[in-house]
């Protein structure tokens, strides 16, 4: 299976609901846990001061017609509307390194998007 990693930057609150959105989550440990310190009741407006880059892990997100494939990016406009930016967008990985076509959204499959405690 692949999919697609990038980064957001912005500052607190993170907007959680893009996680949601773009069928992502994210893409370690340490990323998880700076997510649990931006949002919900557990956040840290301290954070606030300061501009953070968390990387994701996608299984899907906006369909875009114009690319072979209707290959699907991060909703950058989205994340754009919160004050977060996106970057890496394109690069889609396979387990081992390996490039390859974009996954199917989760959602086609019936599916949702991976917690955020990682389990399955």
């Amino acid at each position: 299976m692949t999919s697609r990693l990038y980064t957001v930057s912005g500052k607190w609150p993170f907007p959680l609901d893009m996680l949601r959105h773009d069928l992502a989550g994210p893409a370690t440990d340490t990323d998880r846990d700076l997510i649990t310190r931006m949002t919900g009741e557990a956040s840290d407006p301290e954070l606030g001061m300061n501009t953070v880059t968390i990387a994701l892990r996608m299984e899907g997100g906006e369909p875009v017609g114009s690319r072979p494939g209707g290959r699907y990016v991060p909703n950058e406009a989205r994340w754009k509307s919160f004050g977060w930016i996106v970057s890496g967008g394109g690069a889609e990985a396979r387990p081992g390194g390996r490039a390859g076509p974009a996954p199917r959204r989760a959602a086609d499959r019936g599916g949702s998007p991976p917690p955020l405690d990682g389990t399955q």
